[in-house]
């Protein structure tokens, strides 16, 4: 990767270092629609969903080792057919009492466990921007935090569980040539 800062197709390459998103607003431009499945079955959406996120990505190092936060947007789009179990930390006995695999008719903190399944799908390289593991697992804190559902405690600690489940490299990218791929985009856009 090049030093940050440089600008390549309207991107900023990240070099090494802690990096991170907060997600500041969810919009919730075409709701998802599915039926409702037991814990533990896969949701399969019966219609196109959108979700848009306004989002501020700091960046531990820039060209001359400074720090600086970017303003973006980041618009997720499913197509019908987008294949999920909503958040597998509900499987987890620490969590699974406090963090459902999804609530029906609460489209913003579906997006959550939604938007980081497509995310570690296709390893964190979406249109505009490649995301870090570690950002992907921002976007989920900071969406379930925006949903009102969970707090900022119950959040880091499902991100942690998280990150004990699906750190591996097995689930790191492991999607980009599954059908399911085609059924997930997102366009990363600075603002």
């Amino acid at each position: 990767m090049s030093i940050l800062g440089s600008i390549k197709a309207g991107a900023i390459d990240l070099v090494d270092g802690k990096d991170n998103i907060t997600v500041k607003k969810v919009h919730v431009v075409k709701p998802f629609v599915f039926n409702p499945v037991k814990p533990g079955n896969i949701i399969v959406l019966k219609e196109d969903a959108q979700i848009d996120l306004d989002v501020t990505r700091y960046t531990a190092r820039t060209k001359g080792h400074r720090k600086r936060t970017y303003n973006a947007t980041i618009k997720v789009f499913f197509k019908k057919g987008f294949c999920t179990d909503g958040a597998t930390t509900a499987k987890i006995p620490i969590v699974k009492d406090k963090i459902r695999p999804y609530i029906e008719g609460d489209n913003v903190y579906n997006a959550a466990p939604f938007i980081h399944d497509g995310l570690y799908m296709l390893g964190g390289e979406i249109d505009g921007a490649v995301l870090s593991r570690e950002e992907s697992d921002d976007i989920l804190r900071g969406i379930w935090r925006e949903s009102k559902k969970l707090n900022r405690s119950l959040a880091g600690v499902a991100d942690k569980v998280i990150e004990l489940a699906a750190g591996g490299e097995n689930h790191w990218g492991n999607g980009k040539k599954c059908e399911n791929a085609k059924h997930f985009s997102a366009k990363f856009t600075y603002i």
